[in-house]
């Protein structure tokens, strides 16, 4: 029997949903392991033990990686990752990108080499982030399935607004059988697929994102020959601009805490983990375990805490107290996050008092759950890990506002 033509847009949103959800239900344990164990990584100096919370700090990325990698696609599928058009210098993001990726080959011996074509204009119009995503993705496959030789990567103009990118390696290539579902979901490039690492999903997102910048992938492989895979992207040449000084650049955030997808990277700086000290900070967090851990960060970091367990408790904490900062959970009984912050902001209006800064702690990684937020009146979104460098600078955020509200 033949699957109804609307099945596919019925279950579509149901599977993007599902999706969100464990993304939540696993962010919220991520959380407590990735901060307690930095919290650990800080008390201890004996090399075994730090090694061991190193190698656990580790695999905890990784899984976070997995969770993103569901959710882009689960995103992709259901048509709600749009494309960030901005002015780029491909010449340049290819240099830095390859000199990534020459990690990676050089560690397995392996010899990557590129080049652009002259044609390619010096600035484009696109999107840099996900344009690196797929060629990042596929020369990291190159290099995965490529035991000895060399990974080529070739761009050159395929037409005056497109261009075509090409990734080749000397590797085994890929078997006949294979090659009409390599764009599937959970599909790999070779036939033991239980002894590949990865999940199977980077060259279905690559499809998708291909398809968004206007262009197409596909593979050409041989065992003679090893395996190229080629795409296309609209990324038309950057008008002139009068002013060259800054260009390839993106542009500045206006707020000082802007959102960061699943962000896990650490402070660049040792200055991001200087935080001011006696910041008076109200939190709303319903699952004990944490609440434990954000009082710890907090409190390491010079704070004073108090812990409320749900929305309704955090109104009346700040009716009494009015912190220096109120730090909501999205997901809470009785009251959730944005409900609270509406409820502040509401009483704020009506007595004419002086504004409260509000960050929103969530698990919940979508575009959707950030613009409920900042409908609610809250300041900024910190997704779920949490890190220290980012709570360290939301101190700092919040340390600055207070010092400017009261003089």
């Amino acid at each position: 029997m033949n699957p109804p033509p609307n099945m596919y847009g019925f279950w579509q949103p149901t599977t993007t949903d599902f999706l969100n959800a464990v993304s939540h239900d696993l962010r919220t344990p991520l959380n407590a392991i990735l901060g307690f164990n930095e919290l650990l990584l800080d008390s201890t100096t004996d090399p075994a033990q730090r090694h061991y919370l190193e190698l656990c700090r580790s695999a905890s990325n990784h899984l976070l990686g997995l969770i993103d990698t569901l959710l882009d696609l689960s995103r992709l599928e259901s048509g709600k990752v749009k494309l960030n058009e901005e002015r780029f210098h491909l010449r340049q993001l290819l240099s830095e990108q390859m000199q990534l990726l020459e990690i990676h080959a050089s560690g397995k011996g392996l010899r990557l080499t590129w080049e652009i074509d002259e044609q390619i204009p010096e600035q484009v119009i696109g999107d840099s982030i996900r344009f690196c995503q797929v060629l990042f993705n596929l020369v990291i496959n190159a290099i995965k399935f490529t035991d000895k030789g060399n990974v080529t990567v070739n761009v050159a103009a395929h037409d005056e607004r497109k261009v075509i990118v090409s990734v080749a390696d000397t590797g085994a290539g890929v078997p006949i059988a294979l090659q009409e579902n390599i764009f599937e979901p959970f599909q790999r490039g070779n036939i033991n697929q239980q002894q590949q690492q990865g999940t199977g999903l980077g060259l279905a997102i690559s499809r998708e994102l291909t398809n968004l910048m206007g262009g197409e992938i596909w593979l050409e492989s041989s065992s003679a020959a090893g395996t190229k895979f080629c795409f296309t992207a609209f990324l038309p040449p950057a008008p002139p601009k009068e002013n060259l000084d800054n260009l390839g650049e993106k542009p500045a955030n206006g707020t000082e805490l802007s959102p960061q997808e699943g962000d896990t990277r650490a402070a660049k700086s040792a200055d991001a983990t200087s935080p001011p000290v006696n910041l008076q900070v109200l939190v709303a967090e319903d699952e004990p375990t944490n609440a434990l851990l954000i009082r710890a960060l907090l409190e390491k970091s010079g704070a004073e805490v108090t812990i409320t367990e749900n929305g309704r408790e955090a109104l009346n904490a700040w009716h009494e107290n009015k912190p220096d900062l109120i730090l909501l959970d999205y997901q809470m009984p009785e009251m959730n996050g944005p409900e609270t912050a509406s409820a502040i902001r509401a009483n704020e209006s009506r007595h004419t008092q002086k504004r409260a800064k509000i960050a929103m702690l969530s698990a919940h990684a979508t575009d959707q759950a950030r613009r409920e937020c900042e409908m609610a009146g809250a300041d900024t979104y910190l997704t779920k890990p949490i890190q220290r460098a980012e709570l360290c600078k939301l101190l700092k955020w919040a340390h600055k506002e207070t010092l400017k509200s009261s003089s």
